[in-house]
């Protein structure tokens, strides 16, 4: 009976499940023949135990005779508790670090009681940082001194004492300013990458970009509004006999629309400037936010960018002064 385990905030796949076996032999035989294999282009990893309960996270325990298992406990089933002290801070991880990738990464410095990588809430995505704790004081030396700045994924990972950065989880916000938190930290996936460029980049779920489109959606509708009015220009003058136009009616009608196609054209600016979310990996079937102003303005010209650039033009205007 396979079973992946999907992350409860996005409902995406975490890369890696559980599948059960009827008897031991064909457990043995399909670790075998799975482990290693490649599958749409990644290689598997499968290993043999029990998975762990429902009450633990999913990050990998001690393993068990060098098999690869999972080991709950030192045999009575519950949890295992790890001393603080033997803990790092593993800081700038790229969004596709997972907490069994967390584990696999530093196994190699020593024996890794649990590794744990930080999701957001509301958006299940990575906050870019996790813990691993070690067996040792030793341990945690060696994986600090081999493992800081060590590039993973494109990034310089950073590895230090968890002290240090223990404001980051152990200092809430209080309630007035959870949600006013909340909106400024967003739901990036590179947060520490959308800092260095904030000024110029807009995240597509921030604050800026919301209360833009609000007043974005009311210009729209005004630009609605108006644009049937210009066909009540016409009007007949009775003392020359002839058709003529409103021309107080022209003016303001002029004037109001020439405003909202300025809203038009910045709107056009925000777009060029506003990341986007790409499925570039697909480790765990999370999007990556692209920052990259070129990427995002060549993606912009290939999609929206022709209708938005009609929709500001001075069409109607033109149209009724020529």
């Amino acid at each position: 009976m396979p079973d992946v385990v999907y992350d409860k905030g996005s409902g995406r796949s975490r890369g890696f499940g559980f599948v059960t076996m009827s008897t031991v032999e064909e457990v043995e035989a399909a670790t075998r023949q799975f482990n290693g294999y490649e599958l749409d282009g990644r290689q598997l990893r499968v290993n043999s135990g029990p998975p762990p309960s429902k009450g633990d996270s999913f990050s990998r325990g001690q393993r068990d005779g060098g098999r690869g298992g999972y080991n709950n406990s030192g045999g009575g089933g519950g949890g295992r508790s790890y001393d603080s002290t033997n803990k790092v801070y593993v800081g700038n991880l790229a969004w596709s670090v997972d907490n069994l990738a967390l584990e696999t990464l530093f196994q190699e410095q020593g024996n890794v009681m649990e590794a744990r990588v930080v999701y957001d809430r509301d958006s299940g995505r990575s906050k870019g940082f996790g813990f691993v704790t070690y067996g040792s004081m030793d341990e945690v030396n060696k994986a600090i001194d081999s493992m800081d700045g060590l590039n993973v994924d494109g990034r310089s990972i950073r590895v230090n004492s968890p002290t240090i950065y223990r404001f980051e989880i152990e200092q809430p916000p209080s309630p007035k300013k959870n949600r006013r938190a909340l909106s400024q930290t967003l739901t990036r996936v590179f947060s520490e990458d959308y800092k260095k460029i904030e000024g110029s980049i807009f995240d597509p779920r921030g604050e800026r970009v919301k209360q833009w489109n609000r007043y974005f959606l009311v210009a729209a509708l005004i630009s609605i509004a108006i644009d049937p009015l210009f066909y009540y220009l016409p009007e007949v003058n009775v003392e020359e006999m002839c058709m003529d136009e409103d021309t107080s009616l022209k003016i303001t009608l002029t004037v109001i629309r020439s405003i909202v196609d300025m809203f038009y054209a910045y709107h056009i600016y925000v777009r060029f400037r506003t990341a986007y979310d790409a499925p570039s990996m697909r480790l765990l079937g999370r999007g990556e936010l692209v920052l990259d102003p070129f990427k995002i303005s060549q993606r912009y010209l290939k999609r929206d960018f022709t209708l938005d650039l009609l929709a500001a033009l001075p069409i109607p205007q033109v149209r009724f002064f020529i």
